[in-house]
């Protein structure tokens, strides 16, 4: 991350984090508590500062209340490394087609999600085992911000609440901490800052947000258990698993669930052999639409 873009991530998190006493950090009071005049923190935001001491982040991870695996992006966007040309050996729609083709290939259950964690596309079986209907389909290319993960899983409308019991809520707060991480270096963006004020309409959402500060989520899952009563099909066992993708911008992630007893396993097989094979793109990427609704 080049020095200016740096800046512009230290300023968000200083504008939309506070300190111990739940005030918004201004220039003036964070400059106090990591030790650096007013001006000097303003260079830093600027992308004046070409050097950052280890003292300095520290105590910025510290009052922004970064959780350790934000402090390990905060400190790899503190280094200087450009994203875009670390992976430039890979053409990204080149990238995105081969997701696309093995997305295809899936008998169980899948999507593709983007850093933002807007659903890309997915197969057949997600469809069947999520209940989404063509209507739905349909209705987001209109509207995108209502295939995004955290939009699902908030919203009132759209019946994952229904579909997955209590359990929802587990996931949901997992989802936040996984898009705090994706999302890390791109908080500076109108985009970014666009789809988060749509989330803070949802009910609920703004809680767990705020939450997620208070109890940090230490580590980074690779998967997630599915445990719960389905409607259509009963009791439901799956485990859904990440495999990461780097592009120069940002990641593709693959998840894919696989049953963990017989009976989801059966259901699964019905998901596969009834209605073929199909990929259904759900939204834009890597082009963002200059609104989300």
């Amino acid at each position: 991350m080049k020095t200016a873009t740096f800046g512009q991530l230290v300023r968000e998190l200083r504008k939309t984090t506070s300190d111990t006493q739940g005030n918004r950090w201004t220039r003036e009071t964070l400059s106090k508590q990591i030790h650096l005049s007013v001006d000097q923190l303003g260079r830093l935001e600027r992308g004046d500062r070409k050097y950052y001491d280890q003292q300095t982040l520290e105590l910025l991870a510290d009052a922004f209340k970064l959780t350790p695996i934000e402090q390990k992006e905060f400190f790899i966007a503190a280094a200087g490394i450009n994203h875009e040309e670390h992976y430039n050996f890979a053409n990204p729609g080149e990238q995105l087609n081969d997701l696309l083709n093995v997305l295809n290939t899936m008998w169980s259950p899948a999507m593709l999600v983007d850093a933002f964690q807007n659903i890309v596309a997915i197969n057949k079986p997600y469809q069947d085992l999520f209940l989404v209907t063509d209507e739905l389909l349909e209705i987001s290319r209109q509207h995108p911000i209502i295939f995004n993960l955290l939009y699902v899983a908030y919203s009132n409308q759209l019946g994952i609440r229904d579909l997955l019991g209590p359990f929802w809520r587990e996931i949901a707060i997992i989802q936040i901490h996984q898009f705090k991480r994706t999302t890390f270096h791109y908080q500076h963006l109108k985009y970014y800052r666009s789809l988060l004020r749509e989330l803070y309409k949802l009910p609920l959402f703004d809680v767990d947000w705020y939450s997620s500060y208070r109890t940090p989520f230490n580590k980074y899952q690779h998967y997630i258990k599915y445990s719960y009563e389905h409607p259509a099909y009963g009791p439901l066992n799956y485990i859904g698993a990440v495999t990461t993708n780097s592009t120069i911008y940002g990641e593709l992630q693959l998840i894919i669930y696989t049953p963990t007893d017989f009976p989801t396993t059966a259901t699964f097989y019905q998901f596969a052999i009834s209605d073929g094979r199909k990929v259904s793109r759900l939204s834009d990427w890597p082009v963002k639409p200059s609104t989300l609704i």
